[in-house]
């Protein structure tokens, strides 16, 4: 209970709800954009997860961006985790905590290892990179199972959009900022 006092404490109310809100509107919109992208890239053979993750990691570092505070992404990771499980969005089911939270923590980690918790061009390209692979890689762990070389290029494809994602939601945030 201390523990979990103590990281809530690093966050105002208004940190809180904001990433809250943040997670919950990337997560609402997310069947949304599946099924838009899920149009555009199944004539085209391309994996739909790795592609949407453009617009995914935006929301991601939205909030890192907006919050400037280490420990944020896991908070938006586990909003985003119990939203899906409550919801059923996806097909996951309690490995949602899983694919959700775990490509947060990998986010979390660019993020300090730049000793940059709002991020900046680098770090939130790579976030965004590194937590579409993560997650991409999870669902194929738990569900797809996908075998080896195409899941490279799925990965590979992950990276890109998901960094492109990144340093997209990264832009926004500094550009947000002036207003919150």
């Amino acid at each position: 209970n201390a523990m979990k006092n103590s990281y809530l404490n690093r966050f105002s109310a208004f940190d809180l709800i904001l990433t809250s809100l943040i997670a919950a509107v990337g997560i609402a919109v997310k069947p949304i954009v599946g099924s838009f992208v899920r149009m555009v890239t199944m004539p085209i053979m391309m994996p739909a997860g790795a592609v949407a993750g453009i617009v995914y990691m935006f929301w991601v570092t939205l909030a890192a961006g907006l919050v400037r505070k280490h420990g944020a992404l896991l908070l938006f990771g586990f909003v985003q985790a119990v939203v899906a499980l409550i919801f059923g969005y996806g097909s996951h089911g309690a490995a949602s905590l899983m694919t959700y939270i775990l490509p947060m923590v990998v986010a979390e980690i660019v993020l300090i290892l730049f000793a940059a918790p709002g991020g900046n061009n680098i770090s939130s390209f790579l976030a965004g990179g590194l937590a579409n692979v993560t997650g991409a890689f999870l669902v194929n762990l738990v569900i797809l199972r996908v075998p080896k070389e195409p899941l490279y290029y799925i990965l590979s494809l992950s990276f890109v959009f998901g960094g492109i994602g990144g340093l997209f939601g990264f832009k926004a945030a500094k550009e947000l900022r002036r207003f919150v």
